[in-house]
């Protein structure tokens, strides 16, 4: 039921792909921009380890797991879930795509130099392609949905964690008088955020910065997952021969860059 509801919040990003096609971006002038990213600028590679480390969060390999044993899924559940991160992975993707795309061609290209240091001024540079008050609601409704999917999904990885540490009872599936621990963690990471929020923080920069220590941490999550691929799943789905050389070649990249644009990024 919490994932039903998620799905439906997280539908509200498709909003991005209306500013996405209505900004109208030049296909032969992306293409051509691709080969002049200024990869010596270190703020550039700042951006580019917070982009790598929003799209791979380690704490969504962290949310998974537990979900799918919450759930009371098992080996002969395996492709339905494989099926599941394939097609979640992709969306999240072209999303991403669509909001990078928007935000070129409207703010990149329309209001070079605008101050994007807070919500608002993203928002009013958004807005100005669909125009007042539509492109403010818009735009409302695409980060509204993207945040509170991330709310549900930080705040039941941060329960299930503490739940699998100390080894106490954690599952939706409890009630809160029995699993009282996973409902307090789950709503003390939730105040937590509201108390960061109210704080006055920027959450731009704060939002980035994140993204920065996800593209650090790769290596080791990442590091473990291969690990566990090849030594703890059933014999018959472990990671083997060619395919087990492909994935850690494509780990290791995936990872090396992280920890370079990362470490670049924030000490030039």
């Amino acid at each position: 039921m919490v994932e039903r509801i998620a799905i439906i919040l997280g539908l509200f990003e498709v909003a991005f792909f209306i500013v996405a096609w209505k900004a109208a971006p030049n296909g032969a002038e992306m293409a051509a921009q691709i080969q002049h990213m200024p990869l010596t600028d270190p703020d550039y590679l700042y951006l580019l380890a917070a982009n790598l480390g929003t799209s791979i969060m380690p704490w969504t390999v962290f949310y998974q797991q537990s979900a799918l044993i919450d759930k009371g899924l098992g080996v002969n559940d395996m492709k339905h879930a494989r099926n599941d991160t394939l097609l979640g992975a992709i969306l999240c993707q072209v999303i991403t795509v669509a909001v990078l795309v928007a935000a070129a061609a409207t703010i990149g290209k329309h209001e070079s130099g605008i101050d994007l240091n807070s919500v608002p001024q993203i928002a009013d540079a958004f807005a100005a392609v669909l125009g007042g008050s539509v492109g403010r609601a818009v735009f409302a409704v695409g980060l509204c949905g993207g945040a509170l999917v991330a709310t549900v999904v930080v705040c039941l990885a941060s329960a299930w964690a503490v739940g699998e540490v100390t080894g106490i009872h954690h599952s939706l599936e409890h009630h809160p008088t029995d699993a009282p621990w996973f409902y307090a963690a789950f709503g003390v990471i939730l105040a937590a955020g509201g108390l960061a929020v109210a704080s006055g923080i920027n959450p731009i920069r704060l939002s980035v910065g994140v993204g920065v220590v996800n593209a650090l941490l790769l290596p080791i999550v990442l590091g473990f997952i291969y690990l566990l691929a090849r030594s703890e799943l059933p014999e018959h789905l472990r990671l083997k021969g060619g395919y087990a050389l492909a994935v850690g070649f494509i780990f290791v990249v995936v990872a090396g860059f992280g920890l370079y644009f990362g470490i670049v990024g924030t000490f030039g």
